[in-house]
């Protein structure tokens, strides 16, 4: 940074203009603390301003630092001080609004201010001529604004002062700010107004009180006593450089006297000054010839009056308009390039708008210069739909034209959607990419249906026969499919396509190895957008103009081009080789051999889903007969994903699934070894060998397997058959455990011999009973494992025996207690004999490398759980409780209920009143529900569907009191319990207590391990008497969870939704500048600003949703960061605008 002259001179506008000053910024009471600017960055700068009276806070004590200005906010502020520098509001403030969006009858204050800074050059307003009084003001404005105010007041020319200095800059993002703001953004470089310690100056952002207060306070202490000369002297308005030899000085006042002035101009010769003949304000200066683009001084009687930009003398010989049609909604901005073919400076460009005879909208003329590359650019607005004829010419050669036409519409008019299945911009060859062009009516914004839409491609448009491009057209309702072109000789293939009701029309665009623009236009459409024609929105057609050929003036929407290539010629291919380079040799009629996995992504990382690659050998496809392999390729078990085997099985196709993947084998005899090549077909013009790799297909060669005989490299326990942690469902009982030594390709040997060894955990508070049925095994202390082995809760036993077969490793494993869960681990390891033989072929051994082989397996677990806890049949047992209001009884000992309601009841052994003494059978449900009580004995037998069987013993002399005691009804009801959590989002945690609940009261738990019915959806584990439910994807499933009191044990189902990250709140909730205001034609405009969400409400789209109905918010075209949203005022209020719900999607 420069080495600045002394800083902080205070410069703040006196008492009578602070006065005047404050009200444009919070029109309240001062404040000289404010309860919310307590350790703002912005705090000096705030109290410094208050004190002296230039701004204010509000009246409940806050100054809102983080609170946007607008522009009319700064309008005023800068008005007000310029009174207090005794300017005068010009008095032709309220006949002239000084801006296109102001009237007469606009509010006064800001017609006075606003003709006040624009005829003092502080602020011209937007290039379409308005003012956006409501629009937020952005930083780089504020710069321009800031700068030209105190050149203005100080009479100086800081940004020459600037530019003339070298120093080295703080600012890091300059290139993001407008041409115009940039030289007034180093002025605030050049004297630290902005911050050096953050050099992202954010140009585009929109500017708060506390940072406006700021850079005011910050500006008005810098010293700038070393800075001359100003842009334009007291008494001169502007100067202008009209031609190459030409320079208007206009005045405030008439010119009475130009004798008494003497003009220079710094590196021109000015050969001649005269009052203009058509304003006596003006003076024109006749110079030598320019130089194009070079910044010129001029001085009258030796003090600099203003500053200009050299007109070129070059005249162009052509001229050419980037695009010929545009489209817009009404009240964007549209911009306007045209090149003149030579990359020269300050070359005049008229632009001509002439909006249709009895239009709402203005006809405009302006002259743009050039920029370093030859293109004039210049934007504008207009209120009302219709379209506007675009006539530009170079100035200085008006013979040289080009046209355009640009359609307004209250909704952009025509657009193009691509189908989501089909995203993407590159596709495979003969890829059917469908597209849906949408056609409103420009003034009513509604569908408009029954209208013929033409289709083409902007690559075969006006060129040679020869250079068409190939690609098709399909037109789904008439099945017709052509490739449409227009020749440069006049040529033409055409198709039209049809809206439905809903404005929409359907096309599909195939190709292979090309390239195309798809685009949508309206043939003759020029003719129907003047005024007065009813050809929109009415029914009926009316362009008198189709001739079946595109014109550059004609409505026409493109879509992004599409390519269409070999299937992935950018595709990334992996292999991976699921085990060591040495796998197990075919061995009888066991294939053993190596798995493979194959991976494929597009180029932008997607998965090839459902695609097609080949699969063949390196040592046959290399054509060297010295490196020949006899291996063979085979499906994985339960998988036929590759097919079409060729070349004896060594070549094949492989159909991938969703995520791009597969699994083949790869099997061989002793010594053959086999390199896999997996390629993909791409079979275009050059090559199209199909099942051939050739150059440029993506290809991955895997790594090689060398095939050998069977060794002994692990082992693998089951449980159940199975090689996962399993639940022993009581009725079952019994877990079954077997060993088994495993090959170099994972599979299990049909030798075994060697000694054996168990680890047994019971890791539960119940007892289990351990039984070896096919071996001698000992524990460590040397005991037999006897029968029915019993180890109690949490204890364990190490058990080894020596076996010669898979059978004598048979492990049995049951619950001591039917009506308890129980838990049991088991670990085994086991070594084999000195010089065990793993196989034997042809009688020979095949494998002498290993001797007493140490190998341990997966440790897996099995959980004894309770089916319903009422046993098969229970003899004299005891009733703990029964309720005869539901039917219901429960034996101790036993954890199940049991309901009696459709059992065959009877009682034994009656001593009772009319029953026999031999006892009563068929007894009546009324009649058992008079005698059964807590500790009657019954014998119990279990029948299907409730038809249980039992018999009361009863023996007492006499009938019960009719009052029997229906017991603790004590039971574990479950609750309905649904959960919806979101994708990446925070775990839930549920108690037992959460998920059910007991009649008695007594104490809850989980117990054994969660499950859930889709793991891709959410994931569930018990933790600390826990149940944690993690969101995995988006979808449903549920989780469920065993619950119990220590007798009754109950499963408990959650219900689990997991949606998309994302959040919603009510629109007026989000802050970020939002706002709602009329665009004047019946609809309210909702709009926020992006950068200023909150961090939970940052996306990548956002929706509004009142009632039934969501909006989409879309990108305003003249603030890249404001999102805004139409809501016609006929389907929602202001007030169901802000109670609607801001939807953001990520």
């Amino acid at each position: 940074m420069a080495n600045q002259p002394t800083k902080y001179r205070k410069f703040v506008v006196g008492a009578a203009s602070a006065a005047l000053v404050a009200s444009a910024v919070a029109p309240v009471v001062s404040a000289a603390t404010f309860s919310d600017t307590k350790g703002n960055t912005h705090e000096e700068a705030i109290n410094a301003l208050s004190e002296a009276g230039v701004i204010t806070g509000y009246p409940d004590g806050t100054f809102k630092p983080n609170k946007t200005l607008t522009r009319s906010d700064v309008v005023k502020l800068m008005g007000k001080w310029l009174i207090s520098k005794g300017y005068e509001v010009p008095t032709d403030y309220k006949t002239k609004p000084r801006f296109a969006d102001l009237k007469t009858t606009s509010n006064d204050e800001l017609l006075k201010m606003s003709a006040l800074v624009y005829d003092n050059g502080l602020f011209v307003g937007k290039p379409d001529g308005t003012l956006d009084a409501s629009g937020d003001i952005t930083r780089e404005n504020m710069a321009i604004v800031l700068v030209r105010a105190f050149d203005r007041v100080h009479d100086i020319d800081l940004v020459s002062y600037v530019k003339a200095q070298d120093f080295k800059k703080d600012v890091t993002d300059l290139g993001k700010a407008k041409a115009e703001a940039r030289p007034a953004i180093d002025v605030l470089d050049f004297f630290d107004i902005t911050n050096p310690a953050a050099p992202q100056f954010n140009p585009k952002s929109t500017t708060t009180r506390g940072q406006f207060a700021t850079f005011v306070y910050k500006t008005a202490n810098t010293d700038f006593s070393k800075v001359t000369g100003g842009t334009t002297a007291n008494g001169v308005a502007k100067v202008t450089g009209v031609n190459n030899t030409t320079v208007e000085v206009t005045f405030k006042e008439k010119v009475d006297n130009i004798d008494s002035l003497k003009f220079t101009i710094n590196g021109l010769t000015v050969s001649n000054a005269a009052i203009k003949q058509t304003d006596d304000k003006t003076v024109v200066l006749t110079t030598a010839s320019q130089k194009g683009g070079e910044k010129y001084t001029v001085t009258m009687n030796d003090k600099e009056i203003g500053t200009f930009t050299g007109i070129e003398a070059v005249v162009p010989t052509s001229i050419k308009l980037t695009a010929g049609n545009n489209q817009a909604k009404v009240g964007d901005q549209v911009i306007l390039s045209a090149d003149v073919g030579q990359k020269t400076a300050g070359i005049p460009v008229t632009f001509n708008i002439d909006a249709p005879l009895g239009s709402l909208n203005k006809d405009q003329v302006v002259e743009v210069m050039t920029n370093a590359e030859g293109i004039a650019t210049y934007s504008y607005t207009q209120y009302s739909p219709d379209a506007d004829s675009i006539t530009v010419y170079p100035t200085g050669a008006p013979q040289l034209r080009d046209f355009a036409t640009v359609y307004w519409g209250k909704e952009t008019i025509l657009t193009i959607e691509e189908s989501k299945a089909t995203a993407g911009n590159v596709l495979a060859n003969g890829v059917k990419k469908t597209y849906t062009a949408i056609y409103k009516d420009p003034k009513t914004g509604q569908p408009l249906a029954n209208r013929k839409l033409n289709v083409t491609f902007v690559e075969n448009l006006n060129v040679p026969f020869n250079a068409i491009s190939k690609a098709t057209v399909t037109n789904p309702a008439t099945g017709i499919t052509v490739t449409p072109y227009q020749t440069s000789t006049g040529l033409k293939e055409t198709i039209q396509i049809t809206t439905d009701s809903e404005g929409k029309a359907t096309f599909i665009v195939s190709g292979t190895n090309t390239s195309v623009t798809p685009a949508v236009f309206v043939d003759g459409s020029r003719a129907g957008f003047y005024t007065g024609n009813t050809g929109w929105g009415s029914g009926t057609d009316t362009l008198d103009y189709a001739n079946g050929l595109w014109e550059s003036t004609e409505l026409t929407v493109t879509a992004p081009k599409v390519k269409f290539e070999g299937a992935q010629l950018q595709s990334q291919i992996t292999v991976t080789r699921d085990g060591e380079e040495e796998a197990a040799a075919v061995y009888g009629s066991k294939l053993n051999g190596r798995e493979y996995s194959i991976k494929v992504n597009d180029k932008d990382g997607k998965a090839y889903a459902n695609g097609l690659v080949n699969v063949s050998l390196d040592e046959i496809m290399d054509r060297n007969v010295s490196t020949n392999s006899n291996a063979k390729f085979a499906n994985v078990d339960k998988s036929d994903a590759l097919y079409d085997f060729t070349k004896n099985n060594q070549q094949a196709k492989i159909k991938l699934d969703s995520k791009g993947e597969a699994k083949f084998v790869l099997y061989g005899a002793k010594g053959d070894v086999g390199t896999p090549v997996v390629w993909i077909d791409q079979n275009t013009s050059e090559n199209n060998q199909s099942g051939v790799l050739e150059e440029g297909e993506p290809f991955f060669k895997a790594p090689a397997t060398n095939f050998q005989y069977e060794r002994v490299i692990g082992g693998k326990l089951t449980l159940e058959g199975k090689t996962s942690d399993q639940n022993i469902k009581r009725g079952d009982d019994v877990a079954n455990y077997l060993f088994a030594l495993t090959n170099q390709s994972g599979e299990e040997l049909e030798n075994l011999e060697g000694k054996m060894t168990y680890e047994i955990r019971n890791t539960s508070g119940q007892p289990i009973v351990v039984n070896v049925p096919n071996a001698a095994y000992k524990t460590q202390d040397n005991k037999n494992v006897t029968a029915n082995y019993r180890i109690e809760e949490y204890g364990s036993i190490t058990i080894t025996a020596s076996v010669t077969s898979k059978a004598q490793t048979a492990l049995n494993i049951s619950a001591a207690n039917a009506d308890q869960p129980a838990t049991v681990v088991v670990t085994p390891s086991f070594v084999t004999v000195d010089k065990f033989n793993a196989s034997n072929d042809n009688g020979a051994a095949t494998d002498n490398r290993d001797f007493n082989k140490y190998v341990t397996a997966k440790a897996l677990q099995a959980t004894f759980i309770l089916a319903d806890g009422i046993p098969a049949f229970a003899p004299g047992a005891t009733v703990e409780w029964a309720n005869v209001s539901k039917n219901t009884l429960k034996l101790k000992g036993y954890a199940g209920i049991i309901n009696f309601e459709n059992a065959d009841l009877s009682i034994l052994n009656s001593n009772i009143g009319a029953l026999p003494a031999t006892g009563y059978t068929n007894l009546p449900l009324s009649v058992f529900k008079d005698y059964i009580s807590e500790n009657d004995v019954i014998t119990f037998t279990k029948g299907a569907d409730g038809k249980h069987v039992i018999k009361l013993e009863v023996n007492n002399a006499g009938k019960n009191d009719g009052t029997t005691t229906p017991g603790n009804a004590n039971d574990v009801v479950v609750k309905a319990v649904a959960k919806t959590l979101t994708v990446g989002g925070a775990t839930v945690t549920l108690t037992a207590n959460d998920l059910a609940t007991s009649n008695n009261n007594l104490p809850l738990n989980l117990t054994g391990a969660a499950s859930t019915s889709d793991a891709t959806v959410a994931t569930a584990t018990t933790t600390n008497n826990n149940l944690v439910i993690t969101p995995v994807g988006k979808g449903t499933a549920n989780v469920t969870v065993s619950v119990t009191d220590g007798s009754i044990t109950k499963i408990a189902t959650v219900a689990v939704t997991v949606n998309e990250a994302g959040a919603t709140v009510n629109f007026n909730t989000i802050g970020a500048s939002n706002k709602i205001q009329s665009d004047g034609l019946g609809s309210n405009l909702a709009s926020f600003l992006k950068s200023q969400l909150a961090p939970n409400l940052q996306g990548t789209s956002y929706e509004l949703k009142i009632g039934n109905k969501t909006y989409n918010f879309v990108q305003s075209n003249a603030n890249a960061d404001r999102y805004y949203v139409t809501v016609p005022q006929s389907e929602a209020t202001e007030a169901q605008i802000n109670a609607g719900s801001f939807i953001v999607k990520k």
